[in-house]
């Protein structure tokens, strides 16, 4: 075999190396990219803005934003009151500087939590909490519908802030209209101590109407099994609470209750 031959194997080689070492080097960057993107904090949503609206004692362990979540349109006779809604997002972790956005703490591995709910007049500007202060996680908010109402004439999908009328035919607005009241599913306090606010530490039921001054308590409950609208001027809850189910009717638009009784044992 001649020199040049020889030499020519010996750059394949070398070629066959470097190219293998490259691809290893490659295959071992994504590897350790999947790995630290499994390994690192999770936080499905970051706090936005550079609005407080708490102190930063407040936030001395928690991160506190504002954020915009819809407009609830409330029945007033032979017309409607448009809300926004505001939710007061609890994020782990306290700003790495008060009124900025970051969250400065490692400690980023649950979802932000609703502490609490601002209701504004779209037409006067006016705007109130539902409860007071921070420590609780709104879970959700259901609205309790007057199914009386006229259909809407105009409809937008993210919801006006006025209510504009067209001779004497008015047009609608809001993301949710005909609304007599809302019941809120709120976790209250760290019941277990595995440092979260879900269901596993119970459920307290709220309900709000226009013009009260807050949200008022409906119902305490160990497990939520269902809740619904029935009809014009009933609400239903079924639950679980000290090892035995119920089911919980209340009247609409006042909220008393109508019947309590357990769910019947399976037959044996």
């Amino acid at each position: 075999m001649s020199e040049e031959n020889r030499f020519f194997r010996w750059v394949w080689r070398f070629n066959a190396v470097v190219i293998a070492l490259a691809v290893l080097g490659l295959v071992g960057i994504a590897a350790a990219s999947l790995v630290w993107e499994y390994l690192r904090p999770w936080q499905p949503e970051k706090p936005v803005g550079h609005f407080a609206p708490v102190t930063s004692v407040a936030e001395a362990r928690n991160t506190y934003r504002l954020r915009a979540s819809g407009t609830i349109a409330f029945a007033k006779p032979g017309a409607q009151q448009v809300d926004m809604v505001f939710s007061l997002g609890d994020w782990a972790g306290n700003p790495s500087e008060y009124g900025l956005q970051d969250v400065s703490s490692a400690r980023r591995s649950r979802e932000a939590y609703n502490a609490n709910l601002l209701l504004v007049n779209s037409e006067t500007g006016e705007g109130h909490w539902l409860f007071s202060g921070v420590g609780r996680n709104v879970e959700s908010w259901d609205a309790v519908i007057d199914p009386g109402a006229k259909d809407p004439v105009n409809v937008t999908p993210t919801g006006a802030q006025v209510i504009v009328a067209s001779g004497a035919t008015p047009r609608y607005f809001g993301d949710t209209q005909s609304v007599v009241a809302v019941i809120l599913k709120v976790i209250e306090k760290d019941r277990n101590g595995d440092g979260s606010l879900d269901d596993k530490d119970g459920v307290s039921f709220y309900f709000y109407r226009l013009g009260d001054n807050a949200a008022l308590k409906l119902l305490d409950v160990d497990l939520v099994l269902s809740q619904t609208q029935i009809g014009a001027n009933r609400y239903a809850i079924s639950y679980e609470s000290k090892g035995a189910a119920f089911l919980a009717v209340f009247s609409v638009p006042d909220f008393k209750l109508v019947t309590r009784k357990p769910l019947p044992k399976l037959p044996s």
